[in-house]
């Protein structure tokens, strides 16, 4: 329960109604009503849609908006997001600041005159732990001072994990090797742990001690062995000349995705030190595979930005080229298909999301292109079909929330759908 984010509502004296994680509801309604309200406590009644309008809030300014005219909540308190890091977050500025974080929650309050003193003294600029680690690199490269400073801030306050593991990869990315190490085994909370074990295989690494790393390595891979956990524990047991086991790692590596393209080239290393140079011939033609697969990957990256610079022309360019390299992947025919719908090219929309979907009849995204095409021809009874299907297969992603939208809505609301 967010007892220490409540705790710090308390002090700076924020009250009123309160928008919060679902789950958390029935918790600050029993501590704190009536001077905070939650707008939903899973304990009784809930009116239909409401869930899911306050789940999809969080990933869309314009629905919290819609939600914070209906309850007039000038707070949120939250917990971190699950999933997908880089998901859209609608608590940004210029409307929300974040003035409080711990292991449990992230307290968010609107920018309105009567906050204003507690933004300005509170107000985080710099630091975005909703973002995690993947988020805490560029910021670091914007001010790397600025960033720190919030962060130690925040460990003074709350000694929060989540705090301990950000300044370790600050003073990481500043080369300050045995201080990341330092902050690193600070870190208790659980969804810090397998970041913060990383980070000490980094430190130890980057400052000469590769025995150290292929240590903390070990460990990751027995609770988290991806490609790049096995990678990097095989290649940093060549560098401590054991490579009989580093083969190992990185042909578990290999097997598990074998378009990892660079996984080849130490592994051809390897062999070759060990004797086996007869693997060689069959890896460099596997690496060859990896790395026009890649290159198709990075094409198709390339068209997804294009996209979303609203660049449709050159954007079907780069999944060409795409397709062309990697002609049987699903994504890339479906991205397509998203394109000509935006150009208003239906029947070839159509053509690319059935070509996705005969390759993979489970691609969310290719059912939802579909139902959109049905949707403006009319089709009424196949776009309901797609969107449940969509539904089904992603019943908790960024789009699920519009996708529910659009089947409440009357051309589609009284349809029955079927896979058949």
């Amino acid at each position: 329960m967010p007892e220490q984010a409540l705790r710090y509502l308390d002090r700076v004296g924020i009250e009123g109604r309160v928008f919060n994680t679902f789950h958390w509801g029935g918790y600050l309604e029993w501590r704190d009503s009536p001077k905070r309200v939650p707008i939903i406590d899973g304990r009784g009644h809930i009116e239909p849609g409401v869930l899911w309008d306050i789940e999809f809030a969080r990933q869309n300014a314009a629905l919290l908006e819609q939600l914070q005219a209906r309850y007039g909540f000038d707070v949120a308190i939250v917990a971190y997001p699950g999933g997908e890091r880089a998901e859209p977050d609608a608590f940004v500025p210029p409307r929300w600041a974040l003035v409080y974080w711990d292991d449990v929650a992230l307290v968010y309050v609107r920018r309105t005159p009567p906050l204003a003193t507690i933004i300005d003294r509170d107000g985080y600029r710099s630091v975005d732990p909703a973002r995690w680690v993947d988020g805490l690199l560029p910021k670091l490269a914007d001010g790397a001072a600025a960033v720190e400073t919030e962060i130690r801030r925040n460990i003074g306050q709350t000694r929060s994990s989540a705090g301990y593991l950000l300044l370790g990869f600050a003073r990481l990315h500043a080369h300050a090797y045995d201080e990341a190490i330092e902050a690193f085994q600070r870190v208790r909370g659980y969804s810090a742990i397998v970041d913060a074990a990383q980070g000490l295989a980094m430190a130890h690494w980057q400052k000469g001690d590769v025995a150290g790393a292929v240590d903390y390595y070990k460990r990751l891979v027995e609770v988290y062995p991806t490609p790049v956990m096995l990678y990097n524990l095989g290649l940093a047991l060549t560098q401590i000349g054991n490579d009989r086991e580093a083969v190992a790692c990185l042909e578990r590596a290999r097997q598990s995705d074998p378009r990892f393209a660079p996984v080849y080239p130490v592994l051809m290393n390897a062999y070759r030190r060990l004797g086996q140079g007869d693997r060689e011939h069959d890896l460099a033609r596997a690496h060859s595979t990896a790395l026009t697969l890649g290159q198709a990957e990075e094409h198709l990256r390339k068209a997804r930005q294009l996209s979303r610079e609203g660049k449709p022309g050159d954007a079907v360019a780069e999944v060409n080229t795409s397709l062309r390299l990697n002609p049987r992947n699903p994504q890339a025919l479906s991205h397509l298909g998203d394109i000509y719908l935006q150009q208003g090219r239906l029947e070839e929309a159509v053509a690319q999301q059935q070509a996705a979907l005969e390759l993979d009849p489970d691609l969310a995204k290719a059912h939802y292109g579909l139902a959109r095409v049905y949707e403006l021809r009319g089709d009424h009874p196949s776009a309901r079909r797609h969107f449940e299907r969509y539904l089904r297969l992603e019943p908790a992603s960024y789009l699920a929330w519009t996708v529910r939208r659009a089947l409440s809505q009357p051309s589609l609301a009284g349809l029955v759908g079927s896979d058949r």
